[in-house]
This record gives structure tokens, C-alpha cells and sequence, in this order.
């Protein structure tokens, strides 16, 4: 994608830096007014990648963290650290050694996809939309058996 640097561990067509983001990350202070993680975070030691990527973010900027859910987060066994709806406030300064993170949470969306075979999702996915439609969206969604998705956050560097 234009504009952006395609980080990884390993060397594939589509990465532009090959780097161990379990160390050190070679930018610069202030370098970049956003970073989106895709599936990177539940492999690393959350509080050097929240670390990092505090350092790395101008003021303002954004960091986007989509993270695996339900099903799949628990299928690999290199996921580290098991996100919930609740996750965000603790990186941010609910834990007093959280407090010095200098990001704010301004957004969240879990996205959920039934495991049930065929015919049984469609009743499913009418009930799901009636509870978020009634509830909101919420830590509920973690805790529904037969599901996977994604955990979208978002968060802004003061």
C-alpha cells in the first residue's frame, strides 16, 4: 500500500522491512503519524509493542491494532496475551504502571463469525444482530461459543 512500510519477521513479496519488532523497532522517534498491526500484537510482548509504538507515533497519531478473537485467537499457540473487550482500558492507565502510555482509546469494533455448519448461521447471525442491536457491542461478544473474528482498536497518542 502506498504511503506505508510493510513490516515482517520474514522475507515475502509484499514486506518492505525485515525486522524483529520483539526488539527494539529500527524508526525513529515521532517517525509516523499512524501504525496499523494486523494480526501482530497477539504475537508480541504487549508492553514493548505498546511501548514502541508510542515512541514511534507523532503526536496524534494513530495506532490500529486488529487482533484475532474467539476461535482462531486460540488456535495458535504463539498468541501471547488473550485481548477482551476490556483490554484497551487497561493498556491505557486503568493498571497504575499503564498510566505513562500517553494513548487514548477512540475506537473499538468486534466483527464475529459463526463456526456453526450451514443452515444453522442464519438463525445465528438474526440472533447476534438483535443482541448488539439491543446491548450494544460489548464484552459479551467474546463469550460466544462456536465464533471467531477480529478485535479492531484504536488509539491516539496525546
Amino acid at each position: 500500500m502506498d504511503g506505508y512500510v510493510n513490516v515482517d519477521k520474514v522475507v515475502l513479496p509484499t514486506v518492505d522491512h525485515i525486522c524483529d519488532l520483539s526488539e527494539p523497532w529500527p524508526f525513529d522517534d515521532d517517525s509516523s503519524e499512524e501504525i496499523q498491526a494486523h494480526h501482530v500484537f497477539e504475537h508480541l510482548d504487549h508492553d514493548h509493542a505498546f511501548s514502541e509504538s508510542t515512541r514511534v507515533l507523532e503526536s496524534a497519531g494513530e495506532l490500529i491494532i486488529t487482533l484475532p478473537i474467539g476461535i482462531n485467537a486460540m488456535a495458535d499457540p504463539t498468541h501471547r496475551w488473550e485481548w477482551i473487550w476490556d483490554s484497551p482500558e487497561y493498556i491505557t492507565g486503568a493498571r497504575h504502571w499503564d498510566a505513562d502510555m500517553q494513548l487514548d482509546l477512540i475506537g473499538r469494533e468486534v466483527t464475529i463469525h459463526s463456526h456453526l455448519p450451514g443452515i444453522l448461521k442464519i438463525p445465528f447471525h438474526a440472533m447476534l444482530r438483535t443482541l448488539r442491536f439491543i446491548y450494544s457491542d460489548g464484552r459479551w461478544l467474546f463469550d460466544i461459543p462456536f465464533t471467531s473474528g477480529e478485535f479492531r482498536v484504536r488509539f491516539r497518542k496525546r
